[in-house]
């Protein structure tokens, strides 16, 4: 007998990668739907992600804030090691976000952000995120880490799960 999780894991699985990212987009909540971030391609080697920088993203001087950036990196390699480990009952959170702010752009930009693994093992992964504005100059770059826990693990003093529809 199959649980809701591996349910939904088995039904992402058999997606091809645009239509992956387009039920994860519908699935979103929190600050991933908050920004405006919509993923367009999403699969174990590559995750794709666009956000279109609006005013209330900037900082004092008008520039998109660098959180912005790092929220992106943390999206999108959350993905990639979500796609890596999920099919393994595992479930990935981060835990190292490294960004470096290389480009300001202003509010009105189209953000998209490219991630890839660089490394891999059974217990996380490290995705390698560059985001570029339309003209495909580099803005920011970043790394992020995850770990791959079991299901039921306390994290921040709850049980870790895989959300399912209406939680």
């Amino acid at each position: 007998m199959s649980t809701p999780m591996s349910e939904l894991v088995a039904q992402l699985v058999k997606l091809n990668p645009e239509a992956r990212a387009s039920a994860i987009n519908a699935f979103s909540g929190g600050l991933d739907a908050h920004l405006g971030l919509r993923f367009t391609w999403c699969d174990q080697d590559k995750v794709i992600a666009t956000l279109t920088a609006q005013q209330e993203h900037t900082q004092v001087y008008g520039l998109v804030h660098g959180g912005v950036y790092c929220s992106m990196v943390e999206a999108v390699g959350s993905c990639g090691s979500a796609m890596r480990h999920l099919p393994s009952g595992r479930l990935p959170v981060g835990v190292k976000n490294q960004t470096e702010f290389r480009r300001g752009v202003r509010a009105g930009t189209i953000l998209t952000a490219t991630g890839i693994p660089s490394e891999t093992t059974e217990d996380g992964s490290t995705w390698q995120v560059e985001i570029t504005d339309p003209s495909g100059r580099l803005c920011a770059s970043g790394r992020l880490t995850t770990r791959a826990l079991p299901p039921g693990t306390p994290v921040g003093g709850k049980a870790l799960r895989l959300p399912t529809s209406g939680s």
